[in-house]
């Protein structure tokens, strides 16, 4: 006799084992009652049908049951008896059903220059109206600037302005069960170079040369070169000195050659990919 238990002997609540019993050796095939005893209580008889015994298991609870199967035998068939532990799982519930879901964004600006405050803003609402739990993910051009464990109350991210152009802005929610996935409509951040000042002191060297010493200020760091021209009456400015600013966006800038007393001088910063270009001038007196 044999049966298709599980190895564990686990089973789900309300399964049906099944017994088989070989043939004899004169190729009869089994038949008769076989009694079933779960936990010494008794139990059910069932029939044996072309040497199957189907027992149903419906009626054992959740847990632990030692099962105890006894077929009486025949004229052509010897008794026989097999005592199996069996485990019921209990019954899971079913899960919870999904709350949808809807995730807004907004820009607060949605031109800024580059090195100034941006910020999204956005908000997750659920369709029973009840407060989501979940996780918020920003993204700008696809790369994650901010994550937020959120509630219901809007709240605002910042958004990184150094790069000089476009930029898609997505947010995605991410919910905890029974709150489901929802996706903001995408929107576009432009960032435009940032304007810059320019502060410029000159002073006439010993030999009639000019000195400038210069300084670029930018809400991010100024970067390039920057060129002296000279201006003489009646006369395009000439470029007289060029140099590269310095990490603080500082320069020297001296003339090749001496310079007419009350020269108009320009200084010229021809600007980078994130500042606008910015001039001043000046006398060299």
């Amino acid at each position: 006799m044999t049966d298709d238990l599980p190895e564990d002997g686990t089973v789900a609540s309300g399964a049906t084992l099944h017994l088989t019993f070989a043939p004899t050796a004169t190729q009869r095939t089994p038949d008769g009652m076989l009694d079933v005893d779960a936990d010494g209580w008794g139990g059910v008889t069932t029939g044996l049908v072309d040497g199957v015994a189907t027992v149903p298991l419906a009626g054992l609870a959740p847990g632990a049951h030692e099962l105890r199967f006894s077929y009486g035998g025949g004229s052509w068939f010897q008794a026989l008896t097999l005592t199996r532990s069996v485990t019921v799982r209990g019954t899971e519930p079913p899960p919870p059903a999904t709350i949808a879901t809807s995730t807004a964004l907004s820009l607060g600006r949605t031109t800024v220059a580059a090195g100034s405050a941006a910020t999204a803003s956005l908000r997750v609402a659920t369709s029973d109206g009840s407060s989501p739990v979940g996780q918020v993910e920003v993204r700008v051009d696809g790369a994650v600037v901010a994550t937020r464990l959120i509630g219901s109350a809007p709240f605002e991210v910042a958004l990184p302005t150094g790069a000089v152009g476009a930029h898609t802005v997505t947010a995605r929610f991410v919910g905890s069960a029974p709150y489901g996935d929802s996706s903001a409509t995408a929107a576009t951040l432009t960032v435009t170079r940032a304007a810059a000042t320019i502060a410029a002191k000159a002073k006439r060297r010993g030999d009639g040369r000019a000195q400038v010493r210069v300084s670029v200020t930018a809400p991010v760091p100024a970067t390039g070169t920057v060129q002296l021209l000279c201006a003489l009456k009646g006369a395009e400015p000439k470029v007289v000195a060029t140099t590269t600013l310095t990490g603080d966006g500082r320069a020297v800038l001296r003339s090749k050659r001496p310079l007419p007393r009350r020269a108009v001088l320009l200084v010229r910063y021809a600007g980078s990919s994130a500042v606008a270009p910015v001039e001043q001038r000046l006398r060299l007196r």
